[in-house]
Parts: structure tokens; C-alpha cells; sequence
């Protein structure tokens, strides 16, 4: 087929690869003319990828955005004697970027106790929340989480523990929000429980506060 200019403006008679290599180059192609219709699979690799081009914004349900932590020497004990709510003193800080992310908050490290003449096992750990400004306010659905204790011949052993809570967080976006566990005692006839018992067989450990964010 031979090849006709028309008088519309148009070139008729052009084969698939009948045009000279490198003729049609970005400046030839309109704005907005490649879409994603046009890719070929595999077409965009690692390295046709610009650094700091994945955000956030774009990763999916379920993907780990981002991971912050906090460490604090547990050389000293972290006790209360009360029913009422106590918050262990330290917390860790997390600025969600995305408002349907979900956070998961762990903390490990701290050797839980209770007076050895008591019978109960266990003391009782919420995680609260700390908005922008705002108090410290009970995390939904975390209420009376009990940490249990080892005991072997009447006397109570400490052991590590671990606390770990996944919540969808109520906030603005770019506010920041700390996190920190609280503890009460479970028991009213206990005088003393201890959230992390100073001179146990962890008290030389580092506590570590970890908090993610999960893409929702």
C-alpha cells in the first residue's frame, strides 16, 4: 500500500514499524497520550522507579507504613497499690499518615510481680491514648487485660511480658498520638502489684514500646 497524505491533515499506507528508529520521541507524544492501557507488563522495574516515589498514600490495606519505638531502662520498679488506673511513666509517639490506618502497640520487657503472699496472679493493663494536646484517655476495647505471673513453691517468679494491642484510632490528620500502657491492681487484698519488678530475673532488660502503623 502506498503511502497517501490526505488532505485532512492525516498519512495513510503507514505499516506497523514502518517509521526510522528514534522518530517519535517525548517531545512527539501530546501530553497525557501514554496511559496505563498503553504499559506493557513489566514495563515499569525497580529501576525506572524514582527514589522516594512509593508513598504511603499508595500502599495497601495491610502494608506496615511506618514503625516507631521507645526504650527506657528498667532499673527501676514501676509499682502501685491502688484500683485506679496508673500510667507506667513512659510512652512512645506515632504521627499516622493515613486517617483509616490501624495501629498495633506492643510492649515487651518489663517482669510483672505481685506481693508473694497474695493468691491472685495477675494485674490488670489498658492502653491509653494521648491526642495532639488532649488527655490520656482509655483505648477502646483494652480494658482489664491481665498480665499473669509464674509461681512455683509459694513464691512468685518474675518473668518477661508482653502486652500487645491492635485498635483503628480516632484523630486528625497529622496529629500525633502517644501511646502508654496503664496498670491497676487486680486484687483489693494485694497491697503492692508491680507492672515491672525492679531486681527480677528481667530487670536488667531495656522496656520497648513499639508502635505500627498498618495500612486500613
Amino acid at each position: 500500500m502506498s503511502i497517501v497524505i490526505n488532505g485532512s491533515g492525516t498519512i495513510s499506507g503507514i505499516s506497523v514499524g514502518g517509521l526510522p528508529d528514534s522518530i517519535v520521541d517525548a517531545g512527539t507524544l501530546a501530553t497525557n497520550s501514554v496511559d496505563s492501557a498503553e504499559l506493557i507488563d513489566g514495563a515499569i522495574d525497580t529501576a525506572h522507579i524514582a527514589a522516594n516515589q512509593i508513598t504511603s498514600a499508595i500502599m495497601p490495606a495491610g502494608s506496615i507504613v511506618q514503625v516507631v519505638q521507645s526504650t527506657f531502662s528498667g532499673s527501676s520498679s514501676i509499682a502501685t497499690s491502688s484500683d485506679a488506673w496508673q500510667a507506667i511513666g513512659n510512652s512512645v509517639s506515632i504521627t499516622p499518615s493515613r486517617t483509616s490506618s490501624k495501629i498495633l502497640f506492643t510492649c515487651s520487657g518489663f517482669t510483672p510481680h505481685v506481693n508473694p503472699s497474695a493468691n491472685n496472679n495477675g494485674t490488670d493493663v489498658s492502653l491509653y491514648q494521648q491526642v495532639a494536646s488532649g488527655g490520656y484517655s482509655k483505648v477502646e476495647g483494652t480494658n482489664d487485660n491481665a498480665i499473669s505471673y509464674w509461681k512455683d513453691s509459694n513464691s512468685w517468679i518474675d518473668m518477661p511480658g508482653h502486652f500487645e494491642v491492635m485498635y483503628t484510632p480516632s484523630y486528625t490528620s497529622g496529629q500525633q498520638i502517644n501511646l502508654q500502657p496503664y496498670f491497676r491492681r487486680a486484687d483489693s487484698n494485694v497491697s503492692s502489684h508491680y507492672f515491672h519488678h525492679h531486681g527480677g530475673a528481667g530487670a536488667a532488660n531495656i522496656i520497648r514500646l513499639i508502635a505500627m502503623e498498618i495500612a486500613g
